[in-house]
Parts: structure tokens; sequence; C-alpha cells
């Protein structure tokens, strides 16, 4: 190594300075990252969050009390829904909605309208059945992960829950 080269020509100067130059661009595409991909999970009124979660309650106890149980299947790019309840016990909707919740992404919900194509009795049980418009992207999406399903109908009395994971075609909601 040669004495009267400059600075700029050597090794060392340009390693030291390499290794604060590194940390610096880490933290700032540490920044951007953070920046982009905010927690969708925290939520800033907790408080009116809490009150909606005591309303799902008394929507899944009315529930129980009117004996719901629904199978829920996935043919054809089509959402079909059968539900039954006890007989004289309530009319079941012509209208039901089905909320797919992602459980870590807020951004990726949805929600599908059914319609009630026929319903009829069988012994102690009131039967209805339920299909969606094709909707293949909606479908495509619930072939990727775990989904929370929540059925309602239009007037909000009742609530079912379910869960949808590993790709199912066939999932049970219930009042729980």
């Amino acid at each position: 190594m040669n004495i009267n080269t400059s600075w700029y020509k050597q090794f060392w100067p340009w390693f030291l300075i390499l290794l604060p130059a590194t940390a610096v661009v880490a933290s700032i595409a540490t920044l951007i990252l953070a920046a982009q991909n905010a927690d969708s999970l925290v939520v800033d009124d907790y408080y009116k969050q809490a009150m909606e979660i005591n309303r799902d309650l008394s929507k899944i106890e009315h529930a129980q009390k009117i004996g719901l149980a629904a199978n829920l299947s996935i043919s054809n790019n089509k959402l079909y829904i059968e539900v039954s309840a006890l007989k004289n016990k309530i009319k079941l909707a012509p209208v039901v909605t089905l909320f797919f919740n992602h459980p870590t992404y807020a951004s990726r919900d949805f929600s599908v309208v059914l319609i009630q194509s026929e319903q009829k009795v069988q012994g102690d049980k009131l039967k209805a059945f339920y299909s969606s418009k094709a909707d293949s992207k909606a479908i495509n999406l619930l072939s990727h992960g775990a989904w929370y399903v929540r059925l309602l109908p239009l007037n909000k009395d009742w609530q079912l829950n379910g869960k949808i994971k590993n790709n199912k075609t066939r999932i049970q909601l219930f009042a729980d």
C-alpha cells in the first residue's frame, strides 16, 4: 500500500463508511414498510365495538332459542345455504347476508347477499334454501386462508357463525 495514495482510493475508509450507511438504508426501509402496512387490528373506538359485541350476543341467543342452524356449501362459483329452524318459532327471511371477515386483514372483508329459492317443512323443522349469484372473485378469495363467517337476515334479528378453513367447500354455521 502506497502512503501517498488518496484516501478515497483505499479500502478501509469505504468499509468504515459502508457500515453506518447500511444501517441508515435498513432503517429507511423499515420505516417505509411500517407506514405502508399499518396494523388494522387496533381499533380507535374500542368501547363502541364492545357494545356491538354485546348486541351480537343477543342475536346469537335469539338464534339458539329458535333452533337455528345452517350449512354453507360452495359449488360452481356460487354460495348455497340451507337454514333450518324450529317450526312455528320464526318466519325465515327471503334475503340473508353472509359476511366474510379475514382474521388479520380488514381490507379483505366482504359480504354476499343470498336469496331464498325454496322453503319447506320437514317434521318439526322449517328449512329454507338460499343461493348467491355466481362470483368467482369471492370464491377465489375464500380459497386462500381462514375466514370467519356470519350469517344475518336483513332485519338482523339473529346471527349464525362459522369458520372456513383449509379450502373446505362445506361448513356448518352455529349459534355460538
